[in-house]
């Protein structure tokens, strides 16, 4: 499926466009891992503590952690060859930095690729994060999630920020429902980190809309994650539309 089908799938059901849970799902952290080359940079050997260092999960992932539920991610990889099962199929979806070449904007969650057969690419699933186990494991027996996406009569106010690392130069585009706390956990890791601006919406979904737009449009400028290096005139259009 193409994004228009996928998240056609998510208005058809009612549902956020992105998965909800995605910043703290496990499932997804172990796709980045798998997806990228962070295993060159694990001197730790340790898969989360790698991606909070490089910017790809928040700091309080551990503490918000959204486990797994059912099939285990499985995976393994070869000069030319290699297969995938149980990945989140939002990353090779929508995360242009983390995804699989071959497989990048298509749902998979499955796939195997060897470049000595014919068919190089092979597609075995492609899903909607509605089907995956953890979303409606934590939509179902959590209140406070069920409650913020059941309930209309119940918002919670989120923002879309702007930020910039002075020591870089380099911007980043996130959302957070506390863009103030986001910073000072930001300036724990780097100091040179602070806030330029933010816009306040009345739920998660329209800001998380907002920050996939803004992602979209300055995607030939991303350096890694939510990271962009941005020119001057990129950088004033983001604060005024962020300024609306």
């Amino acid at each position: 499926m193409d994004k228009i089908e996928y998240l056609k799938i998510s208005q058809n059901k009612g549902l956020p466009s992105r998965c909800p849970i995605l910043d703290y799902c496990l499932r997804r952290a172990y796709t980045i891992y798998f997806n990228s080359e962070y295993k060159e940079e694990d001197f730790s050997n340790d898969i989360i503590e790698t991606l909070i260092k490089a910017g790809e999960v928040p700091n309080d992932f551990m503490e918000r952690l959204i486990r797994m539920s059912g099939e285990v991610p499985n995976w393994s990889k070869g000069k030319g060859i290699g297969w995938f099962t149980g990945m989140c199929p939002e990353v090779n979806m929508f995360d242009t930095s983390n995804s699989l070449n071959a497989f990048s904007k298509t749902a998979c969650s499955d796939g195997s690729w060897d470049n000595e057969n014919d068919k190089k690419i092979i597609i075995s699933e492609e899903k909607h994060y509605s089907e995956c186990s953890e979303f409606s494991k934590h939509l179902f027996e959590n209140k406070t999630i069920k409650e913020t996406f059941t309930a209309k009569n119940k918002v919670i106010e989120c923002y879309t920020y702007l930020m910039i690392d002075n020591k870089t130069g380099h911007h980043k585009i996130g959302i957070s429902s506390s863009p103030n706390y986001r910073e000072k956990t930001l300036q724990s890791e780097q100091p040179t980190i602070e806030k330029i601006i933010s816009r306040k919406f009345q739920n998660r979904k329209l800001a998380r809309d907002l920050e996939l737009e803004l992602h979209n449009k300055y995607d030939y400028k991303r350096t890694r994650g939510e990271w962009f290096d941005l020119n001057p005139m990129e950088i004033k259009e983001i604060v005024q539309i962020l300024s609306e």
